[in-house]
């Protein structure tokens, strides 16, 4: 997705909390939309019924995409705001208002800043569910950028998800509403000039879960002019899918190089 981008539509599942199974037969009064842009804090809208899913884009807007063959994967219509320019991602969600069905989120980057706050997705080392509760004593902020050896501190507490921009800063957004979400601040040396690739972590200090990985590389801007390298923190309600982030080509360094 790029900044300033309108008319967003996603299609993502939703999933009984208790079995894991694609939840169907939902509607918009069952869910609440909302996005949380790093910086700031989280914005939610009671979800608005969509005509089909063939209906023309309306924010907040939520339909079944096809009851019968698809069951339990959704439409959803994010509101232009969450896209607007200024920040280098985006969380986007859905909770549970009257229907039972697991919260979602998903990041989506909108562009890369060298030492801007980031949004990532923690898991539970073992079971991969949503890690919440975790607080910066529980978490160490690293980087690696070959040929160095790995750069490690231990994070700092930022006073909430709007607070300033603090390197190593932790936060955790929303633990009810947006389950296993947080707030990372890299340190700006992490995405300095001087590397072709940085590979950016979260691990576990004083308590256990999956560590968290993102890989930022230059490439040549004419070769990827605009295009998006998409690694969500988590599919859109697939417990399954590989923790990462979301990084999109910007600006990043002289000679037409570009973060990715």
């Amino acid at each position: 997705m790029k900044q300033g981008q309108t008319s967003s539509s996603v299609y993502l599942v939703l999933r009984d909390p208790a079995t894991g199974a694609p939840k169907a037969g939902l509607t918009a009064a069952d869910a609440a939309v909302g996005y949380v842009r790093p910086g700031s804090a989280p914005v939610w809208a009671d979800a608005a019924a969509l005509a089909s899913p063939a209906a023309a884009f309306s924010p907040n807007g939520f339909c079944a995409a096809d009851a019968t063959n698809l069951p339990g994967v959704y439409r959803v219509d994010f509101p232009n705001a969450a896209f607007a320019a200024g920040v280098r991602d985006v969380a986007l969600a859905v909770r549970p208002l009257a229907g039972a069905f697991a919260a979602v989120v998903g990041v989506e980057s909108l562009s890369d800043v060298p030492g801007a706050s980031r949004l990532v997705v923690l898991r539970q080392a073992t079971l991969g569910l949503p890690a919440t509760g975790l607080t910066f004593a529980d978490a160490k902020i690293g980087y690696t950028r070959p040929p160095a050896a790995a750069v490690w501190a231990s994070a700092v507490a930022l006073a909430g998800p709007a607070a300033a921009y603090a390197a190593n800063g932790f936060v955790e957004i929303d633990a009810a509403a947006l389950p296993g979400l947080y707030r990372v601040d890299w340190p700006a040396a992490a995405l300095a000039a001087g590397a072709d690739r940085t590979l950016l972590a979260v691990a576990p200090q004083a308590a256990a879960f999956a560590p968290s990985t993102i890989l930022a590389e230059l490439v040549d801007a004419t070769i990827l002019p605009g295009q998006s390298q998409v690694l969500l923190g988590v599919a859109f309600g697939d417990p399954a899918s590989p923790l990462s982030g979301t990084l999109t080509p910007t600006a990043a360094a002289a000679g037409g190089r570009r973060w990715i």
